[in-house]
């Protein structure tokens, strides 16, 4: 394929029109002499044709003969002919050729084919100058002048002759002053083009700026359009919800939770789905459970955008108040101690003020205990309302009566839009309370990791089967898939920290290979005890099993209702 050849500009004296390539494999001055030669040679075939049929004799002159051979001959050499390695001068030799053939045709009288000289003329008149269209009109005269003397044997009527040329002139200066317009105006819209890619330029490089500043600041940064959908979330905010940089509206690796080592926040209760819904609100206070395994406090705010255009949106802006959140923990735990040291020695000052105030008949010994007293009593104020001042404390793992089916449940809830996405089916089999002694945010993520580890690994079309039962003081989680599987010797490696399979690392699904070693260390700290069975291509069984409470219905914290999403194909609803 030839490449395209840079265009010139046009200029008065009769240079060619500058413009893009009109075609990805010729020039401009190449198409323009190919499209003007293949029309006129068009209309020529068509002339042959309705000659040959409606006057046959014309066609056996020499002159016919000799004009439209060489109209065929110049239109092969347009098509052979390198135009962008020659001068312009030789382009201007097509044209006149072709008045030279026309005028040949025009010798024999039954033919009326002067008006052909239309071609040639506009053709020079677009692209030439005013000498280039003085030099055809020129040619045009002789051609009539030589064609009246053939058949006439003189020249013919002045006034016929003047009037052709003069209506051929009035067309060429037409077809000039347009395509000067028109040249006019494509460098107006080259130069509108060339300002709007430099605003362009301008605002693109102005975003970047403004993300690299917005990246900078340890403050979390989302935008929201009207649809509620992520237009842009700083690095801050990507990094605290373990999101792909290259896909910001992609589900979260964080999870939300409304305390620390509390209960997941709802879908519906979560900021970022609050502020796509309109609310509004101020230091919105959750924790968040990363990816990493590590707890931040953070503070959200959304209020309303709007710019210039009128198009409104949401900023959803998130601090990390973790540091502070643990600082007042210090000063609070500060304050205990302190207050603890206080009051001992308050205590006694009270006591002995109050005595010595009972003891004595003396006015003023008594009223300098009572202000002793008084004093005691205000400082003693002090200290417990300096204890009183509102902080978050981290909390200790808290054993409590636990359903583990209804921690599936959630789990299974949790997980449904990503095996809806991925076109697994995601079944869950407890149709009754399972009654554990555990810490539920801890049980939480046991159930938590293995699902997320069958659903990365089982294809589309595959089946991911979640079941809780109770059998005596046993409680048993089972996990199973269809997916991809394991070797016996990746299995016996799989709650190694950061061992991941081969097929696991052949996959284009990311992991750290610390899921399955937190899984353990979680079910040996509830006295419990957990199997995996695999088979390459067959898929993976993971089996929990918990000390069961003997009392399988507790009222306390929804124990005993049971899971609702029992037995039921959740992926399939």
């Amino acid at each position: 394929m030839v490449a395209p050849t840079p265009s010139r500009r046009v200029t008065s004296d009769g240079a060619l029109a500058r413009s893009r390539a009109l075609t990805p494999a010729v020039s401009t001055r190449t198409y323009s002499v190919w499209l003007a030669q293949l029309l006129l040679a068009g209309i020529i075939i068509i002339l042959v044709l309705m000659a040959q049929a409606l006057a046959p004799q014309a066609t056996t002159s020499w002159t016919f003969t000799a004009g439209i051979s060489i109209i065929i001959v110049t239109t092969a050499a347009t098509l052979a002919v390198p135009w962008d390695r020659l001068a312009e001068a030789f382009v201007l030799v097509v044209p006149l050729v072709d008045i030279a053939a026309i005028g040949l045709l025009t010798i024999d009288p039954l033919l009326s084919v002067g008006s052909l000289w239309l071609f040639p003329v506009v053709w020079i008149a677009t692209y030439f100058g005013y000498v280039a269209i003085a030099g055809g009109l020129s040619l045009i005269t002789l051609c009539i002048v030589i064609r009246d003397i053939a058949i006439l044997g003189q020249p013919g009527p002045t006034m016929r002759l003047v009037v052709t040329i003069l209506s051929f002139g009035f067309i060429s200066l037409f077809m000039r002053t347009s395509a000067a317009q028109n040249r006019a105006f494509k460098q107006l819209l080259s130069r509108q083009a060339d300002k709007l890619a430099a605003t362009v330029e301008r605002t693109s490089r102005q975003e970047r700026e403004v993300s690299l500043l917005l990246d900078a600041v340890d403050v979390g940064v989302v935008r929201l359009s009207q649809r509620g959908e992520i237009v842009y979330a700083n690095e801050t905010y990507r990094e605290l919800y373990g999101l792909d940089p290259g896909d910001p509206a992609a589900r979260a690796r964080s999870v939300e939770y409304d305390g620390f080592r509390g209960r997941p926040l709802p879908p519906d209760r979560q900021p970022l789905a609050r502020a796509v819904a309109g609310e509004r609100f101020v230091d919105e206070r959750l924790w968040l459970f990363d990816q990493h395994g590590e707890w931040f406090a953070l503070s959200f705010s959304a209020r309303d955008l709007t710019d210039d255009s009128d198009e409104s949106g949401t900023l959803l802006v998130v601090h990390d108040i973790t540091d502070v959140i643990r600082a007042e923990s210090d000063r609070q735990s500060l304050a205990a101690r302190v207050s603890h040291e206080l009051r001992n020695p308050l205590t006694a000052v009270l006591g002995y003020s109050e005595m010595l105030s009972d003891d004595t008949d003396e006015e003023r010994t008594r009223d300098r205990a009572e202000a002793i007293n008084t004093a005691a009593e205000r400082m003693m104020r002090m200290i417990g309302e300096l204890l009183e001042t509102p902080a978050a404390q981290a909390a200790k793992p808290v054993r409590q009566t636990t359903n583990l089916g209804q921690i599936c449940a959630d789990a299974v809830t949790a997980f449904d839009p990503a095996a809806r996405l991925a076109g697994i089916v995601l079944r869950l089999d407890t149709a009754e309370a399972v009654i554990v002694d555990g810490d539920a945010f801890r049980l939480r993520q046991v159930v938590d990791n293995l699902v997320s580890n069958a659903l990365k690994y089982t294809l589309k079309g595959g089946r991911v089967r979640i079941a809780a039962t109770h059998d005596g003081d046993t409680a048993t989680l089972v996990v199973s898939d269809t997916g991809v599987g394991m070797s016996h010797s990746e299995v016996q490696r799989i709650f190694e920290p950061y061992f991941r399979s081969d097929s696991a690392r052949a996959s284009a699904t990311q992991g750290t290979g610390l899921g399955m070693g937190i899984v353990k260390s979680i079910v040996a700290e509830h006295n419990g005890t957990i199997a995996v069975q695999s088979e390459p291509g067959a898929g993976t069984k993971v089996t929990v099993t918990l000390p069961a409470r003997p009392e399988r219905h507790d009222p306390a914290d929804g124990a005993g209702e049971p899971a609702t999403a029992g037995a039921a194909e959740v992926s399939e609803r």
